[in-house]
């Protein structure tokens, strides 16, 4: 949790810091777990704190096994290259992070392009695939080879799909004659927010990942999940890229704490948006409280006469931080560092924001 931190002058406090959920610091019991991790080399396959986060993630997904890796685009890369092969597309959704926030990584690494399908909420049915793929004449358009699903989806709105949706969704991937992968970066919110176990989000594809810094205070790391010969496939493509690490131990025994501690709790960070979403459009600001699905709150500003970059710096002025994510939108992201005390703080230096 947030201290004072004292200097040369009057004690101040940190900064409430809602730009993302991978802004946390590990948990006490985290860095104890870390301190005491049993480890070996992971190359080798020889760290028996990542084979356990690895057969815990499997297991809790209902895959065959889990590939430890440092981070989420890594991830889905690995596993678009294992499902897909170079030279086909990847069918991905307009808003997703694959297509918005990963610096088109797997067609410049991976040689794999990508297809958009419009959807405002992040579910799709075969009319609208095809109608998003007709746009290029057959005789133009690469192979395909990956439907890439998300969930939540949307990393500015957090929308949770559910496991009837997402079974729909991969039966399209199965019609189109592709695999399906489900980049489930912050799956466990959707999951909590559910009431759904996370293997009833992921039976119906043929991998999945999740990310264990978003939401669930790890400090880095996401595990890829699937069959035991995809895996394998995405552990040697992972050597490739140069994502072998060696005592990644100490860096799983926080996941491992991460998974048995911090999932249940994310219902409080869902309970703290709803709140603060409420707060935040008694103080004038622009809310869809329809989007709080989870611990995203997606806030307009233009209709209080501010732009995005204008409202972020009035934030920070008073020491709460914000993210832009449109010319007259921002985004703030609660988390397990972000108490129900702190709520009134931000709804009150946005309402001066406004008034500013």
């Amino acid at each position: 949790m947030r201290r004072p931190i004292a200097g040369c002058g009057p004690v101040t406090r940190r900064p409430l810091d809602l730009r993302s959920d991978t802004v946390t610091t590990p948990t006490a019991r985290m860095r104890s777990a870390m301190a005491a991790a049993e480890v070996g080399d992971d190359v080798f396959g020889e760290d028996p704190t990542v084979r356990a986060l690895e057969a815990k993630s499997a297991g809790m997904s209902g895959m065959e096994d889990g590939l430890f890796v440092p981070s989420g685009t890594m991830a889905n890369h690995l596993a678009i290259l294992a499902l897909c092969g170079r030279g086909r597309a990847a069918i991905v959704l307009e808003h997703s992070h694959l297509a918005r926030m990963e610096r088109a990584g797997a067609a410049v690494l991976m040689g794999v392009p990508l297809l958009a399908v419009t959807t405002g909420n992040g579910v799709v049915d075969d009319v609208r695939v095809e109608a998003s793929l007709a746009r290029v004449a057959p005789i133009q358009m690469p192979k395909l080879g990956v439907l890439c699903l998300e969930n939540t989806y949307d990393l500015n709105r957090g929308l949770v799909i559910s496991p009837a949706e997402t079974a729909a969704m991969a039966a399209v991937g199965r019609g189109l004659g592709v695999p399906v992968f489900l980049d489930g970066a912050r799956i466990f919110n959707a999951a909590v927010a559910a009431g759904a176990p996370l293997e009833s989000f992921t039976r119906t594809v043929d991998a999945a990942q999740f990310c264990l810094s978003k939401g669930l205070s790890s400090p880095i790391g996401s595990v890829l999940v699937g069959p035991r010969d995809l895996i394998a496939e995405a552990r040697w493509l992972r050597q490739q890229l140069g994502g072998g690490w060696r005592q990644a131990g100490i860096i799983a025994a926080a996941g491992l704490v991460a998974l048995d501690e911090m999932v249940g709790r994310l219902a409080e960070d869902h309970a703290h948006a709803r709140e603060l979403g409420r707060l935040l459009a008694e103080a004038g600001l622009g809310v869809d409280h329809a989007q709080i699905q989870t611990n995203i709150v997606r806030v307009d500003v233009g209709g209080a006469g501010l732009t995005a970059e204008a409202f972020v710096a009035r934030m920070a002025a008073r020491r709460v931080l914000v993210k832009p994510v449109g010319p007259d939108t921002v985004r703030l992201v609660v988390h397990r560092e972000i108490a129900a005390s702190d709520l009134t703080v931000i709804a009150r230096a946005a309402g001066a924001s406004v008034a500013a």
